[in-house]
């Protein structure tokens, strides 16, 4: 792209693939990452402080009580917090969420100049229940900010961000561990949340995704959002997963404890928390920097969420035979590296297809309701272990530990198949409501697998003057009729130039094989194309050889074997298929792109004569090549250099026309419907719709397929933004309408 034009053109903002919205919002990727380094600085610290607080005021055996209390209290939280943002935005809810955290350590402040130990107590169950409420809110203001394909880059480096905070957090609490008293902590906790605040207040900047007040989908208070957890088995699955991690967490937090407490109290072992947080910040952010993206792209999202249990279960094994403080220490922060890296950067992108105004409910209630009733299950097994086997609770908690993982791991791999899923009914809920609101743009965004591409006679000038002009008879005796052979009176009416005579035999109730030869030729003549193509259809199941060699004799005009296709479709038999497949290597666009209509249509009705998936995708990777030079990057730029506006709005047409095509040919490898959304979904001007698309078609396709194509997922939007091209557009559009060929 030239960088001396003040403002990109519509035709220049086509050249960028990529579509990541951070190019869009760096204000707000730069407001969300520092709101969430505060947030998790303070959470780090907050912990850090909890853990050494409590353990140096109570016995350990009441950790699992508290624990319990604090989950009951995080329902209540969760319950309010989740009815305000349905009826409310995250936009407008979480800012004054951290307001009233700040709000909370204050008055924990002045309690704790009273009674440290009442303060202690009701300390530790504000960090348990309302702690994890602001997190997850924050963390639905940024995934309903982005679309499902931009998330992957942005949530990953807002994590990152995260991470950093954590990093300061920790280092903090480790080197004020030796003055401050608890008073001063708490007020430092308040001042890290009145800057989540100000970050909270920056990221909310509204994308023009969400300029429209209306939705798509009404807003769930929590009653129905947990009606529509029992009946998807996504949503169920995704619970499931974080009710099993919450058990997990309960154990682990009991195990770290009873270890902590037994070779530290006081200020070291606020000292002991800080180190070990600390530690994880910095294992965190690494894993964060190196392996996110690259797990996302190799695992998948389903595959990176299952990195934490299957590392919490190998690490468990070993803990379990070999108990002590080193290989407990290891497992929680095996445990919490990953849950703050790899699986909050894939966790949060499960959430992303899913309905903002459901997710608003659903998430808060999933995020803390799931995971505290988790805790809450696991600290009451707690107890029951330690009053059944207080010699040994922790080695059964441990072997437990790993069950669970192993159970966690069964359910992860069962979210892709409900991600995918879910992408595809983002996209048909948004492209409905999109139709239903923008008429204009529902007729822009054509479906290659339900509408037959346009006709591309004009593409030749030569080829279409040639096509106009009827077979001329040859000599008196291919005109005179025979009074005694009916054939030859045919003949000789299909060869003469009298359009009645040629009519007259097209319209005889069925048409001897003898003539196709004769009725072939005439699919060039634009005034008698659909009754040709009528009359062959009658006999192309008996003459479907002969149609084929006509399409694939390239000496033949090009629009007379353009429409070949199209008789062809009503065929059910090899032969047709086997042409029509071997039509697809054409080096004209128009045929092959005719064949493919043709291959659908017939696959539709007779899904068993479906050519072998490998030459289909081998005919996708070859159109890529075949048509490179509509795909050629520079020759835009340089009609964009000549400030020709009507050779690059050929040029982006063609494009369109090009992947239509080649979405017709995934069709029929891939779910057809899904890929007509998609398909549409690319050239919307809704970027939440068009991220989904994209991150449908990264998900389903292979990855050899999805790299080669990339290009073809260029930002279409801009040619339909083009009056020129949106005129002209309708103008086709219409002719469909009235297309002149038998469907």
């Amino acid at each position: 792209m030239s960088g001396e034009r003040p403002s990109a053109s519509p035709a220049q903002r086509l050249l960028q693939v990529d579509t990541d919205l951070t190019a869009g919002a760096p204000r707000q990727v730069l407001a969300g990452s520092a709101a969430a380094g505060a947030m998790i600085a303070q959470l780090v610290f907050g912990k850090a402080a909890r853990d050494a607080l409590f353990l140096s005021t109570f016995p350990v055996s009441y950790l699992p009580a508290t624990m319990i209390c604090a989950a009951a209290l995080s329902a209540v939280a969760v319950l309010f917090v989740s009815r305000a943002l349905a009826r409310h935005t995250p936009a407008r809810v979480v800012p004054w969420l951290f307001v009233a955290n700040a709000a909370l350590f204050v008055g924990e402040c002045l309690l704790a100049l009273v009674s440290v130990r009442t303060a202690t107590i009701v300390f530790y169950v504000h960090m348990g229940a309302f702690g994890a409420t602001v997190i997850s809110s924050f963390w639905s203001l940024v995934n309903e900010r982005f679309d499902p394909h931009s998330a992957k880059r942005v949530v990953s480096r807002i994590a990152t961000g995260g991470t950093l905070g954590g990093i300061v957090g920790s280092v903090i609490a480790w080197r004020v561990s030796t003055f401050l008293n608890v008073p001063a902590l708490l007020l430092f906790l308040a001042g890290l949340n009145a800057l989540c605040f100000v970050g909270a207040r920056s990221l909310r900047g509204s994308s023009k995704n969400n300029a429209d007040s209306r939705s798509a989908t009404e807003p769930l208070v929590p009653v129905a959002a947990l009606s529509l957890l029992r009946h998807r088995p996504y949503l169920r699955h995704l619970a499931g997963l974080v009710a099993l991690l919450g058990v997990t967490s309960a154990f682990l937090d009991y195990v770290l404890a009873a270890q902590a407490a037994t070779f530290a109290s006081g200020r070291s072992l606020m000292a002991f928390f800080a180190v070990l947080y600390m530690s994880i910040a910095l294992l965190g952010f690494v894993v964060q920097v190196l392996l996110s993206d690259v797990s996302l792209q190799k695992l998948g999202v389903s595959g990176t969420v299952a990195t934490l249990p299957i590392a919490v279960g190998a690490a468990g094994v070993v803990a379990a035979l070999l108990p002590g403080v080193a290989t407990v220490v290891a497992l929680r922060a095996i445990e919490a590296v990953l849950q703050n890296s790899l699986f909050r950067s894939a966790y949060e992108l499960l959430y992303t297809p899913i309905a903002k105004e459901r997710k608003r409910s659903l998430k808060l209630i999933i995020d803390v309701g799931l995971e505290r009733t988790g805790i809450a299950v696991g600290s009451a097994i707690t107890l029951l272990v330690i009053w059944l086997l207080p010699g040994s609770a922790q080695r059964v908690l441990l072997g437990a530990t790993v069950a669970i993982a192993a159970a966690s791991v069964l359910v992860a791999r069962r979210l892709q198949v409900g991600y995918v899923s879910a992408l595809e009914d983002s996209m048909r809920t948004r492209s409905l409501y999109l139709g239903e609101t923008d008429p204009v743009a529902s007729a822009n965004t054509q479906s290659p697998v339900q509408t037959d591409a346009p006709e591309a006679g004009s593409a030749n000038a030569a080829g279409a003057a040639h096509a106009n002009r009827l077979p001329q008879a040859r000599g008196a005796a291919a005109t005179a009729p025979s009074a005694r052979d009916p054939l030859l009176d045919a003949t000789a009416d299909l060869r003469s130039a009298d359009l009645a005579s040629i009519r007259r035999v097209l319209s005889a109730r069925s048409l001897d094989p003898v003539l196709v030869p004769h009725v072939i030729p005439l699919l060039a003549n634009d005034e008698l194309a659909r009754e040709v193509v009528s009359t062959l259809r009658s006999v192309a199941r008996r003459v479907s050889g002969q149609l084929v060699d006509t399409l694939l004799d390239r000496s033949q005009s090009v629009v007379v074997r353009r429409r070949i296709p199209r008789v062809l479709r009503v065929c059910d038999g090899l032969v047709a298929v086997a042409g029509l497949t071997s039509g697809l290597a054409d080096p004209l666009f128009e045929i092959r792109q005719q064949c493919g209509l043709a291959i659908l249509r017939i696959t539709e009705r007779c899904p068993e004569l479906m050519p072998p998936e490998t030459q289909i995708l081998t005919a996708v990777v070859q159109e890529v090549a075949a048509d490179k030079q509509t795909w050629d990057s520079q020759r835009l730029q340089d009609a964009l250099d000549d400030e020709d506006d009507e050779h690059a709005d050929d040029i982006m047409r063609e494009r369109s026309q090009s992947l239509e095509h080649v979405f017709t040919l995934l069709s029929l490898v891939y779910e057809p419907e899904p890929l007509k959304l998609a398909f549409r979904a690319l050239g919307s001007e809704d970027d939440r719709l068009r991220g989904t698309a994209l991150e449908y078609l990264e998900n389903v396709l292979s990855a050899e397929i999805h790299e080669r194509l990339w290009t073809y997922f260029g930002d279409l939007r801009e040619y339909r933004r083009s009056e020129r091209s949106r005129s002209e557009l309708l103008d086709e559009l219409q002719r469909l309408a009235n297309e002149p060929y038998p469907a």
